[in-house]
């Protein structure tokens, strides 16, 4: 591979994986007795600002402008790729990425509408749906599917069925979008770079990690995860 496609460059993207809480919500609190889901599943997606800064969307934030592996100490991934968008040149890049960063501070898409208008009605965006949106602008079109928001077991994740509870609205099971797992798929990405945790007991642990704890993995020797899996309401 070349050494350029093996160096972070702005427009690239980021995927974190890791065997979440059976209640699907990667911010509950770990400890060595939480039960989690056998696959490895992936849970978030951002786009590279530059080699060490990221812009993406979080849940009670929306989109903000971060430290890479800042990003990486909140939730702690087990699995990490950074992926480059196919046949794009620097100026579609350029493009895709100043438009990310002028969308930082809108609100956070907690109902994953496809009008980008959350359940207050503020304009807002999902995780993948920024980076959808911002390589649109360059011509650069990602495939949407059906959304689930159920387990292996056919059951809904306890998350979701709390967050669309309290807002009093059907889980929109079924709806056209975009999320990590299904995003990760597109023949429009492939992957440069992957990172494992060094050490799974750093999960449980509330000190804050960062590079120094992942090591850098050979392309393709990252275990494969269960891509049938969560919409991008993760974080």
């Amino acid at each position: 591979m070349l050494e350029e496609e093996e160096s972070i460059i702005s427009g690239d993207l980021f995927f974190f994986q890791k065997n979440l809480p059976l209640s699907g919500d990667v911010y509950e609190r770990d400890n060595p007795n939480t039960q989690r889901n056998v696959e490895t599943e992936y849970y978030h997606v951002g786009i590279f600002f530059d080699d060490t800064t990221i812009i993406h969307v979080i849940r009670g934030k929306g989109v903000i402008i971060q430290p890479f592996w800042e990003a990486v100490s909140i939730t702690k991934p087990s699995k990490i790729e950074i992926c480059r968008v196919k046949n794009c040149s620097s100026e579609q890049r350029h493009e895709a990425v100043k438009f990310a960063y002028s969308e930082i501070g809108v609100a956070y898409n907690d109902i994953m509408s496809s009008n980008f208008i959350n359940s207050n009605n503020q304009k807002a965006y999902s995780c993948t749906q920024i980076i959808c949106e911002a390589y649109a602008r360059s011509n650069i079109f990602f495939e949407q599917e059906p959304m689930n928001f159920k387990n292996k077991n056919g059951e809904f994740y306890g998350f979701f069925v709390k967050q669309f509870a309290a807002l009093k609205m059907p889980i929109p099971q079924g709806q056209l979008g975009t999320y990590p797992a299904q995003f990760r798929k597109s023949k429009n990405i492939f992957v440069i770079k992957c990172f494992e945790r060094k050490n799974e007991a750093d999960e449980n642990d509330q000190k804050i990690i960062g590079k120094e704890n992942y090591k850098n993995v050979a392309v393709g020797e990252s275990v494969e995860t269960n891509s049938n899996l969560m919409p991008s309401s993760r974080l």
